[in-house]
């Protein structure tokens, strides 16, 4: 995902393993969203995955936030497959969009 949106560890892409590192966003990546911006191209959602929810040393990572209009979304959820209560469960990210709204959920099933 992009830099910008946090330092923290548990922030969307926050540098948990290294916590001196802080923002561990795509520099590039913010550079081409301005870029798009200015030329009134902004997208409606961000998704990207590498970093994972369950933070090193315990916790969870925010997943999901919306800023100026833009969903950033970290479908990292590892393992994606995993069992819950003895049923195995998979993991998606579920993006509705219509004229007026957009919604962003975890599911599983």
């Amino acid at each position: 995902g992009p830099a910008g949106l946090g330092s923290s560890p548990s922030d969307i892409w926050g540098c948990d393993f290294d916590p001196q590192r802080g923002d561990f966003g795509d520099a590039d990546l913010t550079l081409a969203l301005e870029a798009a911006s200015e030329l009134n191209k902004a997208p409606i959602a961000v998704v990207a995955g590498h970093m994972h929810h369950a933070l090193k040393g315990g916790g969870e990572r925010t997943w999901y936030l919306e800023r100026n209009g833009v969903h950033y979304i970290n479908a990292a959820r590892v393992p994606r497959i995993y069992r819950e209560n003895g049923e195995k469960r998979r993991h998606h990210i579920r993006i509705e969009l219509d004229s007026s709204a957009t919604k962003v959920e975890s599911i599983s099933w």
